[in-house]
């Protein structure tokens, strides 16, 4: 046979084996829907660091089949079309099988396993059916009674904090063991452990992983994240208890404008409180916050009380359900607004006590720890 003819099928031969391994990559997502009294009839798959959909596929039967083609290990959720809490994972091209929602874990990916292998250990699936049981503790409770209310969250609390602890725990030894370089990139990126990895020693490991690895994606949206996160806890040392407040200008409900520095001038102590229509534990709070105002309004007290509601027909709605007697403020712009922006308000209920100085003197007083504060500073 002609030399150059054979060294061409040679040539050929390993092409279309090359090309036929290629086909053969994909991830296969396996899965079935076990959730009574909830209809699912979709599933997606969702790039954690984007927020694109990668794939979706329709529920039949109970059960789904997703498959696809992924460049790179990828940071993911998987979304179901009814009320069920989004999971994440590893997608790579690999196959896997997962239940919702009787499974703790997905089952498939290498370093899927490896990432979320916490999940497999007897003590974490151990202290999540304990903080579920903790969930009862409020049922039908008091919410006025200190004692109870307080044992009750402390339980609880402690019970998020051990999970957090196993996680952790388990994410350290990835980071500090013998694993991949894109295998670490990910274990960091659910750590939060910021006492043994504060940011700065996360932004190095970051950059060292970089280096290694070429442009990564998540690499780049974790350093974007730390990098915000330096910016937001230099910005709250302005906002310490001794600091001076930062002026806030919003609408009351007939339109006019109200300035903070305005109640400030005319009061001994201001609470200023970031709520809104939508959010559960900031209207849970109003029993609490009327006590306080009809017992030290005459005292010297008052509440400037800024709604982060995007819709005002829904904040006067809460007005009206709640009967506040308090000056009521509303921005639109949310937590983009100014004021948001300028006291660090990325969660809600938070809220600031200012004195008649313009002075921080304390902060997210909630439930009882407000009266008490205002016992202490204005009785005599």
């Amino acid at each position: 046979m002609n030399y150059k003819l054979t060294q061409w099928l040679i040539i050929t031969v390993v092409l279309i084996n090359i090309t036929a391994c290629n086909k053969e990559e994909k991830y296969i997502i396996s899965g079935t829907v076990e959730v009574e009294n909830l209809k699912i009839d979709s599933i997606k798959i969702i790039n954690i660091i984007d927020n694109k959909i990668i794939n979706s596929t329709k529920v039949r039967d109970g059960e789904f089949l997703l498959t696809g083609f992924i460049d790179q290990p990828t940071k993911v959720r998987i979304s179901t079309s009814g009320n069920v809490p989004d999971f994440p994972m590893i997608l790579e091209n690999d196959n896997y099988a997962v239940s919702f929602p009787s499974d703790l874990h997905i089952k498939g990916g290498k370093i899927n396993t490896i990432i979320y292998g916490y999940r497999n250990l007897p003590k974490y699936t151990q202290v999540l059916e304990e903080i579920e049981d903790t969930r009862k503790l409020f049922i039908g409770i008091d919410m006025t009674n200190k004692e109870t209310v307080t044992n009750a969250r402390r339980i609880f609390r402690d019970k998020w904090k051990l999970r957090y602890n196993i996680v952790d725990s388990y994410q350290n030894k990835i980071l500090e063991g013998d694993y991949s370089v894109l295998t670490k990139v990910f274990a960091l990126s659910i750590n939060t452990d910021y006492k043994n990895y504060p940011i700065q020693k996360r932004l190095t490991l970051y950059d060292s992983y970089a280096k290694q690895l070429g442009d990564n994606s998540l690499i780049k949206l974790e350093q974007e994240r730390l990098i915000k996160r330096q910016k937001i806890e230099e910005k709250e040392k302005t906002l310490a208890i001794g600091k001076s407040y930062k002026e806030i200008s919003a609408k009351k409900e007939d339109g006019t404008v109200l300035k903070l520095s305005e109640t400030i001038s005319n009061n001994k102590l201001i609470l200023l409180e970031f709520w809104a229509s939508w959010c559960g534990p900031c209207r849970g709070q109003f029993p609490h916050l009327k006590k306080a105002y009809n017992k030290y309004k005459n005292k010297g007290f008052e509440i400037y009380a800024i709604s982060l509601d995007k819709n005002r027909d829904k904040w006067l709605k809460a007005l009206r359900e709640e009967n506040t007697i308090w000056p009521n403020l509303i921005d639109i712009k949310a937590f983009k607004s100014k004021a948001a922006q300028d006291y660090n308000v990325f969660g809600i209920p938070a809220s600031y006590l200012i004195d008649a100085n313009g002075k921080i003197v304390a902060k997210n007083l909630r439930d009882w720890a407000l009266e008490e504060k205002l016992k202490e500073l204005l009785d005599e």
